[in-house]
């Protein structure tokens, strides 16, 4: 069994991502350690879970887990910002290993960025495109990983 999703296979599941997922509203966010699993209410057509495990992998899932007691504070922040907000686009980034997913509404959009290669990480974007709240921040060589990146 693989360990993480290829460029390829990103490019081969967004179909299915994208008819779940777009339109839909996110009902809550849980958060299993590095692993996230978006509620999905999509009018009429009902409920899905989006699961995101960065570094690794992107896919719908039916599994139930039962919530955590305490959200980490990463959480809380998508929870705040993204709750009841509609899905507008899922996309990958050119061909990397990156989904962005969209969402809000015409007057303001957040972006999450799930970076799913090496150990993989989550950022929300705020409407500017500047970097909100990551799940870990990191200076690198060619870029930094920082709050109003």
């Amino acid at each position: 069994m693989k360990d993480s999703m290829s460029n390829v296979d990103i490019r081969l599941i967004l179909p299915e991502l994208r008819e779940s997922a777009e339109g839909a509203f996110i009902k809550n966010v849980y958060q299993y350690g590095d692993i996230f699993v978006l509620k999905l209410y999509q009018p009429g057509g009902g409920t899905s879970q989006l699961l995101i495990h960065p570094g690794h992998r992107i896919h719908l899932t039916e599994f139930a887990r039962k919530a955590p007691r305490t959200p980490p504070h990463f959480c809380t922040v998508l929870r705040k910002y993204l709750r009841d907000k509609r899905i507008i686009s899922v996309k990958q980034h050119e061909l990397d290993r990156i989904v962005i997913i969209e969402v809000g509404d015409e007057e303001s959009s957040y972006k999450l960025v799930a970076e799913l290669f090496g150990n993989g990480n989550m950022l929300l974007l705020d409407p500017k495109d500047t970097i909100f709240v990551a799940m870990r921040y990191k200076k690198m060589r060619d870029r930094d990983i920082v709050p109003k990146a």
